[in-house]
């Protein structure tokens, strides 16, 4: 990824942070060249262990009728995208409008590692009932529990696996190259314009003049 020294945002809590705090993600993979297939995407939510590992574990299943499960292999990185709030800004939003060019500010963090599958049963259905925990804290009516048949037929349907993180890109693209005047200005339209990004955006970029 791309990222101006201004955006750059390398602080590992910070960005397990937002990765906790935004989990779905875009996993993509690369075929073997032999395939002679492009970069293949899905999108699925991710469960980040931030205290495995050197930099963290993150967890998640994809279907098993989803053929990219047969791009994981030990030696090939993939690259799971996270992303945040984001929202065009005005260049009239600024002290000198005319000076200036509308933009766009964002946060997206990139994740690399190396995929595991998961084909231990008891493993997988840990994975299941901590993704229940944190996506369907309300409950539900989801069985989770062997040897039930239900139980059986949702685990032949996925295919479990881990990333070992080797490495992270964080960009955080919020202002920090204009003025504290300019960002208290953006903040104040995002506000005013008050889409759900919008507000988000402004409250994330509220931080940098903390």
């Amino acid at each position: 990824m791309y990222i101006p020294s201004a955006f750059k945002e390398s602080s590992l809590p910070r960005l397990q942070a937002f990765v906790q705090d935004h989990p779905f993600a875009a996993l993509v993979t690369c075929p073997s060249e032999r395939s002679g297939a492009g970069p293949f995407a899905s999108h699925v939510p991710l469960l980040l262990n931030a205290d495995r590992g050197a930099q963290g574990v993150l967890r998640g299943h994809v279907a098993r009728a989803n053929p990219q499960w047969r791009h994981f292999a030990p030696a090939r990185e993939v690259l799971a995208i996270f992303h945040g709030p984001h929202a065009a800004v005005s260049s009239a939003w600024y002290e000198e409008p005319a000076a200036a060019v509308p933009t766009w500010n964002y946060a997206a963090v990139h994740v690399y590692g190396r995929v595991r599958l998961i084909a231990d049963t008891e493993e997988a259905l840990v994975l299941l009932r901590d993704m229940t925990a944190r996506f369907q804290p309300e409950g539900g009516h989801v069985p989770l529990q062997p040897p039930a048949a239900r139980t059986q037929q949702l685990l032949s349907a996925i295919v479990a696996f881990e990333i070992d993180i080797t490495r992270w890109e964080g960009k955080f693209k919020l202002g920090q190259n204009r003025s504290a005047a300019d960002r208290r200005r953006i903040r104040e339209a995002l506000r005013e314009r008050g889409g759900h990004d919008d507000l988000a955006l402004a409250e994330m970029m509220q931080t940098l003049d903390n």
